[in-house]
Order: structure tokens, then C-alpha cells, then sequence
């Protein structure tokens, strides 16, 4: 489990996912039915994020309506900022969805690269993703 603050244009959430990152596919897809077309996201300390959010974190972990792939923490922007410092922050990495015909593009800056199309799940990073519309 990995632990993010993600920016979006509705406000900041933090997030789990049970893949090995923000990028991996199922995440990526997970990300575009929920409408986060461009964010930027930042790693957590996952302990840092059970500690602060205790008995939550647990039940968010449950949940069983929710993915795995990629779990909403909190969505309140004042509680978030004031949980965190900027030290806790990981490197930012930059996601932007942009459609191109039949095809949706993930542009993906500030990491490694990658190449995803949907149900394409077991492949490895490489610096766009790719999803079928």
C-alpha cells in the first residue's frame, strides 16, 4: 500500500493505492473514472498517513465499495495541509489526460516513463500512458 497527496483542480486528497505506484495502470484508470484528468501527485510516508489518520485509515481500508487501485483518504483541503508538512512530500509528479481521437494519452512528467493501455496492467514503467476511450 502507497500513500498520495494528489493535487486536482477540485483540491487536494490524499489517497491509497495497493499498486506499486500512482502510475500503474489500474491506478491511471481508476483516476480517469473518477474525472482526475490533470493533478499532480506527491508520496506520503505510509506511516506517517496511518498514524494521522488512525482508526480512519482502517476503516477507508475496508471499505468495500472502494478500489484498491486507488481508495479517497480525505478530500478536505484545511485538514490535509494542516496533517502534512511539506517535508513529508515526496517529489512531485505531473499527470495530464488529453484525448486524441479513440485514444486517451497520459502525459506524465517529473518520473519515469510509461506505457499503459487499459487491462494492460503487468507491464512495467516506461513515460506516457496510454488508455482506450
Amino acid at each position: 500500500m502507497k500513500a498520495y497527496l494528489i493535487s486536482t483542480s477540485s483540491g487536494p486528497l490524499v489517497v491509497l493505492t495497493s499498486c506499486d505506484s500512482i502510475d500503474s495502470p489500474r491506478s491511471l484508470e481508476i483516476a480517469r473514472a473518477k474525472g482526475y484528468d490533470k493533478f499532480i501527485a506527491h508520496e506520503l510516508p505510509l506511516e506517517s498517513v496511518k498514524a494521522k489518520y488512525g482508526v480512519h485509515f482502517e476503516a477507508v481500508c475496508k471499505e468495500p465499495h472502494e478500489n484498491d487501485a486507488l481508495r479517497v483518504l480525505d478530500y478536505e483541503g484545511k485538514r490535509i495541509y494542516r496533517n502534512f508538512s511539506y517535508e513529508e512530500f515526496g517529489k512531485p509528479q505531473y499527470y495530464e489526460l488529453s484525448y486524441d481521437g479513440h485514444e486517451c494519452l497520459w502525459s506524465c512528467y517529473g518520473h519515469a516513463e510509461i506505457d499503459y493501455r487499459p487491462g494492460d496492467i503487468d507491464r512495467q514503467q516506461s513515460s506516457e500512458a496510454i488508455l482506450v476511450g
